[in-house]
Formats: structure tokens, C-alpha cells, sequence
């Protein structure tokens, strides 16, 4: 499998929760005390279909573009909660770090190529792809924290589950039932394709984690 098309196979969980955030007008999803309201929702579709719009064969979906900036504006902000609850720290170099990687790896060191190719083809508008990776690092640092013996992605997967999904209802996600409904399986409103980034598999780098 390329490394450009490699979803965070660790990230795979196994709870499908209905919720709704009928109660916050405006509000797009709920995560804990954060509202991803719908203004932030507009933003991301908004620049995503501008970058699009100069990308050869892009073509540019505003329902698959609306679930996904809901999917990675929740997710990025429930992996938030779960990196404080954790003392989980990922800092700003360890992000650049491990972007420099994946471009060197997937684009040849070509960042317009490598960000282009994000959002073509994972719906993630460049400004969003660095929170994205924060996310998975934040991912790979929890995994390694909770499973440090597990040698396989099921296994990784497994202690992913059990970890995540009392917590993912401990901090409190809702996702407006305007966008279906949220699923820990893929750390989104489902269904749809919720890779986080290229070349953040469970081969990863992995940041070690705080405390």
C-alpha cells in the first residue's frame, strides 16, 4: 500500500454513538466544553474549495468536504482533551518534524505537491493538515503509552478501543445529527473516508509522551 494512502490503521475502534447538539444553535459538534461551531465548519470548506479550485483533476465535493471538516475539526479537538488528560505533549517541532518527513517521503520534498495531494485527495485544506498531524502524533503517543508490547495493528487497534471508548464518553462528543452519526470507529461522523494525513500508519513516527 503507498504510503500516500495509508489510514491510521491504529485509530480503528469499534463503538458507533448517536448524539445531537440540538441544545447550541450554531453549533456543528460539541467535545466536551468546546463548540466546533458552524462558522469553523464554512471556514474549512471555504478554503478547501479555493485550493481545489488550482488543482488539477480536483474535483470538489461540498457534502463529502462538510462531513470531513466536521469529522477533523471534532476529532482534532476530542485528541486535544484526550493530550491534556494524558499530560501528552506534542510540540510544534515534533509537528514540523514529522510533516518534513511524510513530504520528503510521499512528495519528494515538494510541499505545494504534498499539500495539493492532501487536499485532493483527503478533503484537508492546508491549513488544517498541521493540526491533523498533531493529532496522529497524539494518536501514535497514546498507543505507545497504553499497548507498548503490542506488535500488530489488531493489537494496537484493540487497546485503541478499549482506551477510547469509555473516555470518548467521559469528555462528552456530540456531532449535530445534521451530519449523521458519530462514530469512534473512525473517530468521525460516519460514513465516510477519514484518513488523517498520508504516511501516518501505524509505522509512524511515534513522539514519546509526557510524564
Amino acid at each position: 500500500m503507498k504510503p500516500s494512502r495509508r489510514l491510521a490503521a491504529v485509530a480503528l475502534v469499534a463503538a458507533a454513538l448517536l448524539t445531537a447538539c440540538g441544545s447550541q444553535a450554531g453549533a456543528a459538534s460539541v467535545v466536551g466544553d468546546r463548540t466546533i461551531t458552524d462558522a469553523q465548519v464554512a471556514d474549512y470548506t471555504s478554503e478547501l474549495k479555493a485550493q481545489m479550485a488550482t488543482i488539477s483533476a480536483a474535483t470538489y465535493d461540498e457534502g463529502k468536504a462538510t462531513q470531513t471538516a466536521v469529522s477533523v475539526l471534532t476529532r482534532n479537538a476530542m485528541l486535544e482533551e484526550v493530550a491534556a488528560r494524558e499530560n501528552i505533549t506534542v510540540t510544534q517541532g515534533d509537528v514540523d518534524a514529522f510533516l518534513a518527513s511524510v513530504i520528503a517521503a510521499d512528495s519528494k520534498g515538494d510541499r505545494k505537491a504534498f499539500f495539493d495531494s492532501v487536499a485532493r485527495d483527503n478533503f484537508l485544506p492546508e491549513s488544517v493538515v498541521p493540526e491533523a498531524a498533531r493529532t496522529q502524533l497524539t494518536v501514535n503517543a497514546i498507543v505507545k503509552r497504553i499497548a507498548p508490547d503490542a506488535t500488530t495493528d489488531e493489537a494496537r487497534s484493540k487497546a485503541l478501543t478499549d482506551y477510547l471508548t469509555p473516555l470518548e464518553k467521559q469528555i462528552g462528543v456530540e456531532v449535530s445529527p445534521r451530519f449523521g452519526t458519530w462514530n469512534v470507529l473512525t473517530l468521525g461522523p460516519a460514513p465516510q473516508d477519514l484518513s488523517m494525513i498520508p504516511g501516518a500508519g501505524a509505522g509512524a513516527a511515534v513522539v514519546p509522551s509526557a510524564g
